[in-house]
């Protein structure tokens, strides 16, 4: 009996392999709404080409931080990369998360990026750090999905670090 149990399980996880490499677990970035690729992508996991997520040294106004740097050059309107990480509503959210994204006010749906996300979740405000952000977010629309992408403002150089708006409400709220 216990043989018939070994290859049942080894079939299971054949198939189960199969299936998310069918789904394009193999793609390099992690798609907010696809559950299926969630436990291929550990949070300190590198998923876009260009960036680097460092310590932020003491000279830095949040200095022991994180902070996203770019390692490559970008074009001003390149798309960085997508924000990801589990959509939830703000009902779902507990505790104190620190990675929360808006992503449909209408129906109360947000990415949730504190457990499960690419490196785009460590992109600082510019409040205090530079005159205006490099990088804004873009709530898009593809395949009928809502889809936050970081784009560049103008031209970004290597170790350069990307900062963005956080929006009105989050700074009046907590930097302001």
């Amino acid at each position: 009996m216990k043989i018939y149990s070994a290859i049942l399980f080894l079939l299971t996880c054949i198939l189960f392999s199969v299936f998310i490499f069918a789904c394009g677990a193999n793609n390099k970035y992690l798609v907010s709404n696809d559950w299926t690729r969630i436990f291929y992508f550990p949070p300190s996991s590198p998923s876009i080409d260009g960036l680097s997520v460092e310590i932020l040294p003491e000279t830095h106004l949040l200095s022991g931080e994180k902070g996203l740097f770019a390692t490559k050059s970008f074009s001003k309107y390149d798309v960085i990369g997508e924000y990801t990480g589990i959509v939830k509503t703000w009902s779902d959210i507990h505790g104190e998360n620190r990675y929360i994204f808006n992503l449909d006010e209408k129906n109360d749906l947000v990415i949730d990026a504190q457990d499960y996300g690419n490196e785009l979740r460590f992109a600082n405000s510019y409040l205090n750090i530079s005159k205006e952000p490099n990088v804004i977010s873009s709530n898009t629309m593809l395949d009928g999905v809502h889809r936050i992408l970081y784009v560049c403002m103008r031209d970004i150089e290597p170790g350069e670090e990307l900062l963005i708006d956080y929006g009105e409400d989050y700074n009046n709220e907590y930097l302001l």
